[in-house]
């Protein structure tokens, strides 16, 4: 959310940003951070309610448009925000022909778990071969916020083992993932197998 916020601030001015706001017809009165957070957090309870091995992985394959296209956080003010604003603005920003080609490289090309791997700088934008394609490459690496920006705030509001476990998962989720789903294939096989009948003599 931080990534494309930024991006949003370093392509346009705050009176372009105001016209993207007011060309949704919204009845809000826009205030400054509107103008710094114009998509907004999405509801908790997408991610909350993944308990499933495949739920989480097809998460992880979402386009960022998918993401931000689920309905915002109910702590907004329904009555300002509808529950599908991210969906407008995003659909707002697609129309405008200058930076089209920017979010739609955003939007459509980079998945969720694209994104993870260059915030724990495991790939670099460079090595997706359209990002080397766009003249203004400078913004959007300028607009992203790697995991340096975020360890003292873990570090700061949890203990020492929370963040090697943090750590030990981020950098390797799709490995755990993957013998977290073996475990389970090995435990619905155990109980399948049919037990043997006793002979009767």
């Amino acid at each position: 959310m931080n990534f494309i916020n930024k991006l949003i601030t370093a392509l346009y001015t705050k009176e372009e940003i105001n016209q993207i706001l007011k060309g949704l017809h919204l009845s809000i009165e826009i205030s400054k951070g509107d103008l710094k957070h114009v998509i907004k957090k999405n509801d908790y309870q997408c991610r909350y309610n993944l308990k499933k091995i495949d739920d989480i992985k097809n998460l992880l394959k979402l386009t960022l448009k998918d993401y931000f296209s689920f309905a915002i956080s109910p702590k907004y003010d329904l009555f300002k925000y509808p529950s599908n604003y991210n969906e407008l603005i995003i659909g707002k920003i697609l129309q405008d022909e200058t930076n089209k080609d920017i979010f739609e490289f955003i939007l459509f090309d980079l998945t969720v778990m694209d994104w993870l791997d260059i915030f724990l700088y495991k790939k670099d934008l460079e090595d997706i071969e359209k990002f080397n394609s766009f003249y203004q490459k400078e913004k959007i690496k300028e607009s992203f916020e790697g995991i340096d920006l975020y360890i003292d705030k873990i570090l700061y509001k949890k203990d020492n083992i929370y963040f090697q476990c943090f750590a030990l998962i981020s950098y390797n989720l799709e490995r755990f993932l993957f013998l977290k789903e073996k475990r389970k294939t090995k435990k619905k096989k155990k109980l399948i197998q049919p037990r043997k009948k006793k002979r009767r003599e």
